[in-house]
């Protein structure tokens, strides 16, 4: 059976609700008891009711209280008719609908250290992201690991940043020690987790080389572009 036109879409977290509409029988419900019985975050569940409501398929009433259209009780009819006859439906269509939601956005992956590093001294790097670009633009933030690894120099107690890309510019700074070697290298790893699949994505990184000396030289910046998955694009639509 093929996904319903009636849930073409509607990501994952907008067919809990519909699911809650169906089990329960209700026709109209309260936000807080909606959010609840699809067992939704505030996020997920802004996120899904903000996609019902835009495409008619609920209406909005007074006391946070949503109502099913008449689209809206043929979609969620469609919805449970789907998931009763295809084997696995309800995993598989959430499947399909979050693959297709998915879009990557590139952003600016900069490293700004002194040039050249001084020896047995502590200093700082800076890792961070450029502001984007007008067709990269996010509705939420996507969560990234930056892994810092340096050779020849003694690198960061917790080498892992967690950072929060949006928008603007963001950048984390982390202390290391070069050692008495010619030349030491700083490698960038950025890495993504993936909620569907369970597993970190790797979405790219830098080598940065550069020599060790007796004082700290002037900041020089190394860049390289990442791509990064971003599951918000369905705020695009509205």
């Amino acid at each position: 059976m093929e996904i319903p036109q009636s849930l073409n879409g509607l990501q994952p977290e907008a067919l809990d609700v519909l699911r809650f509409y169906g089990s329960s029988g209700a026709v109209a419900v309260h936000a807080d008891e909606l959010m609840s019985g699809a067992r939704l975050s505030d996020r997920g569940f802004g996120k899904a009711i903000r996609r019902l409501v835009t495409k008619n398929i609920l209406v909005m009433e007074g006391n946070q209280t949503y109502r099913l259209s008449d689209s809206g009780r043929r979609a969620v009819a469609e919805l449970l008719e789907y998931d009763l006859t295809e084997p696995d439906g309800a995993e598989q269509l959430d499947d399909e609908l979050r693959a297709a939601e998915a879009r990557y956005v590139r952003r600016r992956l900069i490293v700004a250290l002194p040039n050249p590093l001084p020896v047995n001294q502590p200093a700082h790097v800076s890792i961070g992201f450029d502001s984007a670009d007008d067709v990269d633009i996010v509705m939420l933030p996507l969560h990234v690991n930056v892994d810092m690894e340096m050779v020849h120099g003694q690198g960061p107690d917790d080498p892992r940043a967690q950072l929060a890309i949006e928008n603007r510019p963001v950048q984390v700074v982390f202390r290391v020690v070069a050692d008495a070697f010619q030349r030491a290298r700083v490698r960038v790893r950025v890495t993504q987790d993936d909620a569907l699949h369970g597993e970190m994505v790797d979405c790219g990184g830098v080598v940065v080389e550069v020599p060790v000396g007796q004082g700290p030289g002037e900041i020089a910046a190394f860049s390289a572009d990442v791509l990064l998955k971003d599951t918000s694009g369905d705020a695009f639509d509205i």
